[in-house]
């Protein structure tokens, strides 16, 4: 079998955004444009409709601090493309049902989904444009304590166009520093 050539990177680029199109967009802020409809078909009292929405922030917090074992067991492609599928058939099923409490379970799989998409989809990114060099291991990580891995910046490479190679480059090494300020806290 012939290994297919990598896709360019701006159609992997528009992927990712698609991913946290899903993930924002559609899964959280669109919520707020369909609540005045959604409250007065189903009855539900302000308090109800906050409600839901709290829900699926419990769910967006649980399933970012899920995603680091998820990452870890399933790799960041895994976790996006999981995590984008959950939240489409979560949206999907909000239209067929009309219970409180089996929305409540939606809107928490919804977030779930959603942290998914979008921590992977982040990381994705990330190594979409910064590569660290071979035997280049990330610096300042705490073993998944909430610090920041900063790749060394005088051997990072930036995969990209011509134009933008400095640029890139630039901002990798800027953000150095602030990587290593947050390697330190505990």
């Amino acid at each position: 079998m012939k290994a297919s050539a990598p896709l360019p990177t701006l159609v992997v680029a528009a992927a990712l955004a698609l991913g946290a199109a899903i993930s924002l967009g559609l899964a959280r802020f669109s919520y707020a444009l369909l609540l005045p409809p959604m409250r007065a078909d189903l009855g539900w009292s302000y308090f109800t409709a906050g409600a839901m929405n709290t829900v699926n922030a419990a769910g967006y917090l649980a399933g970012a601090l899920a995603a680091p074992a998820a990452l870890r067991r399933f790799g960041a492609r895994g976790v996006f493309l999981g995590g984008a599928v959950l939240t489409a058939l979560a949206l999907f099923a909000h239209g067929l049902v009309l219970a409180d409490g089996s929305l409540y379970v939606l809107r928490f799989v919804t977030g779930v989904g959603s942290a998914g998409t979008f921590v992977a989809g982040g990381l994705l990114a990330a190594r979409l444009v910064v590569a660290p060099a071979a035997g280049d291991g990330p610096r300042g990580s705490k073993g998944g304590s909430g610090c920041v891995s900063v790749p060394s910046t005088s051997s990072t490479k930036v995969r990209s166009s011509r134009t933008m190679k400095r640029p890139l480059s630039a901002l990798a090494k800027l953000s150095r520093p602030a990587g290593s300020a947050f390697s330190c806290v505990r």
